[in-house]
């Protein structure tokens, strides 16, 4: 075996090993995600789209399409201010099925309370 070309090409010169592209497969193997993590982060879609597959299966294809419209109005329409005490979209719940569940956002508030004005701007994109 000849190592007389040290810089040559690599399938000729099994020596030299190309210290850039060493730790790539390792590193993509280690920073690829879990396939249940993808689960977990789409969960709540998938759980729609199972229950509407179910709707459409029960009660044809009419329901399902009812549902979203009505889903897709209800959120269009929905405004309270939040110094009132902010959107319950009680109706939009109820379209859903989650009129009896109780989540982490029910009870801890996501978004800081701001002014009346401050919300119509941010609403109309001013």
């Amino acid at each position: 075996m000849s190592f007389s070309n040290p810089m040559g090409n690599k399938s000729q010169n099994p020596a030299v090993v190309d210290i850039n592209n060493f730790a790539s497969p390792v590193a993509q193997g280690l920073n690829d995600p879990h396939p249940l993590e993808s689960r977990v982060a789409n969960w709540k879609a998938n759980e729609e789209e199972f229950n509407l597959r179910m709707l459409q299966r029960t009660q044809g294809l009419a329901a399902p399409l009812r549902r979203v419209m009505d889903a897709k109005i209800v959120e269009q329409s929905t405004f309270v201010p939040s110094i009132v005490g902010g959107p319950s979209n009680l109706s939009l719940d109820i379209l859903k099925n989650e009129d009896a569940r109780l989540d982490w956002e029910d009870v801890y508030k996501t978004e800081s309370t701001i002014d009346f004005h401050q919300e119509m701007q941010k609403r109309m994109g001013l």
